[in-house]
């Protein structure tokens, strides 16, 4: 794999809740806390906090990896490497013309990324989306990931049906029209209702905003909104990936998500997942957002129960990733 060596991470930060900054101020702070990740298809870029059991958490739409902004310093004070990563058409990430935005080609540029981290073995966790492009990701590297938590994600693939608010933007005319439209008060109105429960700063929702549509106003999303793969064959292969190849997988929700419901999903995503039961937490879609230092004690109480034994930390040094 083609890539340069980043420079050397911070290891520990700690991420205000800021209420008087605006979105563009916070978006170049978070900029600052991130390592350039070169990859010949898409780069993008890594957030890192602590040491410890290497865990690299995928955010879902329409986010970034800024959603976890508070949980990463949350999963270092709980003694774990923690890591996110942007996905390409996402957040600060390449948004290239000629890419495969479906879960299958994510899935495949998660591979190289693992890659160029120089992660031989790695703790997975998995929101929306990532969830599916997680499996499939195992299905091609099944020797690779160690475990996999999975947050309020859709695993019956073929039968899961979008949202009102984000199936238009599936829709090859009316998505980019829908998205065009989607600014400041609508998305801050959709994202309070749908996405979290607690009472966060206007511009750190708007900083989401601001990240969706950065450089490409937002086409690159769009592609991906069209890159679901609902068939039969997709759902049967991650099923099979998981039966082949069994590894220790945990499910958490929150507990008034309203964007995934828990009572018509949880109980498909268990059985796609074999895990026995759900872990429900306070909290909406995002609980990275509204209960970082819950999920940050779950995730790192599995994780620690599932360590790695290969010293994956000494090959990331000789590597100049950390």
């Amino acid at each position: 794999m083609n890539h340069e060596k980043p420079p050397r991470p911070l290891t520990h930060w700690h991420w205000p809740e800021q209420t008087q900054a605006d979105a563009h101020t916070l978006i170049d702070d978070w900029h600052r806390l991130a390592t350039h990740l070169h990859l010949a298809t898409a780069s993008t870029y890594v957030w890192q906090c602590g040491r410890g059991e290497p865990v690299l958490c995928l955010h879902g739409i329409p986010t970034s990896a800024y959603v976890y902004r508070w949980l990463l310093p949350a999963l270092a004070r709980q003694g774990v490497h923690a890591m996110a990563i942007d996905w390409p058409g996402m957040g600060l990430a390449d948004r290239p013309d000629r890419f495969d935005y479906s879960w299958c080609g994510l899935a495949r540029w998660l591979s190289d990324a693992l890659h160029a981290l120089g992660l031989r073995r790695v703790h997975l966790v998995s929101h929306s989306i990532a969830g599916p492009i997680a499996l499939e990701c195992m299905r091609l590297i099944p020797d690779q990931v160690a475990s996999l938590t999975v947050i309020s994600s859709m695993m019956a693939t073929a039968t899961y049906r979008r949202p009102w608010y984000m199936s238009a933007l599936s829709w090859p005319v009316l998505g980019p029209i829908y998205l065009k439209n989607l600014r400041s008060a609508w998305f801050e109105s959709l994202y309070r209702h749908y996405g979290v429960c607690r009472d966060m700063p206007r511009s750190e929702i708007l900083s989401h905003l601001a990240l969706l549509l950065r450089q490409d106003e937002g086409a690159a999303f769009l592609r991906i909104m069209r890159g679901f793969i609902k068939t039969r064959d997709f759902e049967q292969n991650i099923r099979q990936s998981i039966l082949k190849n069994p590894l220790p997988t945990q499910l958490i929700w929150g507990d008034q998500d309203q964007a995934v419901d828990f009572h018509r999903h949880a109980d498909e995503a268990c059985s796609v997942l074999g895990c026995g039961k759900t872990i429900r937490l306070s909290g909406g879609h995002f609980l990275s957002e509204d209960s970082p230092e819950e999920l940050a004690q779950s995730i790192a109480s599995f994780v620690g129960a599932h360590s790695i034994e290969i010293d994956t930390r000494h090959h990331m040094r000789s590597s100049g990733i950390w």
